[in-house]
């Protein structure tokens, strides 16, 4: 490598990928941009292909993340806090048969969470190999949240009676 004395004496014990890294003398913006797309190879290549740039993944995330959403807004704007016992089953003939206190109603939204987070999870480890079984898990996770979402229904219109 042959020195040059206009930049200067430190730049003859630079390795040669590392010169354009700071911005001396001779840099210029396609040092920053080529640091830039390996920096991004490198993530892509440590995380496998962009999960959250998948339109279809996003999609069915966000869906799902409404659902949950609207399970914890059921249960904070149709239950009031304080009532000590909440009934959760109720029969014509013998009238409440079970009742719990108000604040495990929040089993079922919190339980939704984090299986939608596992869901995520499996997805996300699954979508380089079998883009099929992302898409497939993350329904399930809607379909969970849909069922979730008409049993908490059910359980707050008992209430509200």
């Amino acid at each position: 490598m042959a020195c040059q004395r206009s930049l200067g004496v430190e730049q003859c014990f630079r390795k040669a990928e590392v010169v354009g890294s700071i911005p001396t003398a001779g840099s210029n913006k396609m040092s920053i941009k080529k640091s830039y797309q390996q920096l991004k190879e490198k993530f892509v290549q440590l995380f496998g292909r962009m999960f959250f740039h998948d339109v279809p993944s996003i999609t069915l995330i966000a869906v799902s993340l409404i659902l949950l959403l609207s399970l914890f807004l059921m249960i904070i704007f149709r239950v009031n806090s304080g009532d000590s016992m909440v009934p959760i089953t109720y029969n014509s003939i013998y009238g409440v048969t079970s009742s719990v206190v108000w604040y495990k109603l929040y089993f079922l939204p919190v339980s939704y969470l984090v299986i939608l987070s596992m869901n995520i999870l499996i997805s996300w480890a699954f979508f380089e190999k079998e883009r099929l079984i992302t898409y497939m898990v993350l329904f399930v996770s809607i379909i969970l949240g849909i069922i979730m979402t008409i049993v908490e229904y059910n359980l707050t219109t008992l209430i509200r009676g």
